[in-house]
């Protein structure tokens, strides 16, 4: 099932029922986790992720492109090397949460 694999029948279910749950949602960031096919755990972990980013970027520390992405790489690994996933993630989290800009904060040529 394009690079997803199951070690049982619920855990396939799970993953269609949060797919289904992503669909419902119809926001920018669960279409970008639905077309690319985030597990719910890879969800929390990235989730988790953009929140320490955005803590350390409001201390007022940096987080360059480079950091991020390999970030994003760890936590997801069927992506490694697919910057233009990173991007994504950080773009639709924008559109979709308050007025932290995570695309603007680590793109963008300061």
């Amino acid at each position: 099932m394009f690079g997803r694999s199951f070690d049982s029948i619920e855990e396939r279910l799970d993953y269609i029922e949060y797919r289904q749950h992503l669909l419902f949602a119809n926001t920018a960031f669960s279409r970008c986790l639905f077309e690319h096919r985030i597990t719910y755990r890879e969800y929390v972990q990235v989730a988790n992720l953009i929140t320490k980013l955005r803590d350390k970027i409001e201390e007022g520390n940096k987080v360059n492109k480079h950091e991020y992405e390999r970030m994003i790489y760890d936590l997801v690994p069927f992506f490694d090397d697919d910057h233009h996933f990173c991007e994504d993630l950080a773009k639709v989290y924008f559109s979709d949460q308050d007025d932290f800009d995570l695309y603007q904060e680590i793109y963008s040529e300061k």
